[in-house]
């Protein structure tokens, strides 16, 4: 078996590994709610914020307030917050 037919063979094969290896973490996981109040904690009260909610639609603004079960995100430029559950 020549060099460049060896070549050839190795990334055929890793081709489709490596492909298949970034569809698995492309799969959206729904967070668990203790870990996103956790992470929510730990940015804090009035500091930027992107989030995907359960709807696929995306909230993005400043972290407005944070409570047990739920949080409020401010949309920069806007009036109004929007309040959202941590639930699943």
């Amino acid at each position: 078996m020549s060099l460049s037919r060896l070549v050839r063979l190795t990334a055929m094969l890793l081709v489709p590994a490596l492909l298949s290896n970034g569809l698995a973490f492309a799969a959206n996981k729904p967070v668990e709610p203790a870990a996103m109040k956790a992470k929510l904690q730990a940015r804090g009260v009035g500091n930027g914020v992107r989030i995907t909610l359960s709807d696929d639609s995306e909230a993005k603004g400043l972290i407005v307030s944070l409570g047990d079960q739920s949080f409020a995100v401010k949309p920069k430029g806007a009036a109004q917050r929007r309040r959202s559950s941590m639930r699943r």
